[in-house]
């Protein structure tokens, strides 16, 4: 874009700009990770690779006659494992005595 901050909210970089630019940013920039974490790092053709590695390694683990344990799948940035930590809400007073260290 070749600007500076310093130029924000003057005639060289009007606000209306700089809301374009930032809402127009490319997937793979700065601006787009900050705010979408590791979401940006894979596009759609990148999904449809890892749904057709899922696909083939659970073909062949069924031709396999399922011997062994079932292929997990390919991880995707930005999509959650389902993974938890615990199964029951801690109390308050217990959290805080446990991040002091106490």
């Amino acid at each position: 874009m070749g600007r500076r901050v310093r130029e924000v909210g003057t005639p060289a970089l009007p606000w209306g700009d700089l809301l374009d630019y930032c809402q127009h940013a490319p997937r793979d920039s700065q601006l787009a990770y900050a705010v979408h974490g590791e979401t940006v790092l894979w596009g759609v053709t990148d999904h449809l690779l890892a749904a057709v590695v899922d696909a083939l390694n659970a073909a062949n683990w069924q031709r396999g006659g399922g011997k062994g344990p079932r292929p997990k799948p390919v991880r995707r940035p930005g999509v959650d494992d389902g993974k938890t930590v615990g199964s029951q809400p801690i109390a308050i007073k217990d959290f805080d005595a446990w991040w002091d260290g106490d």
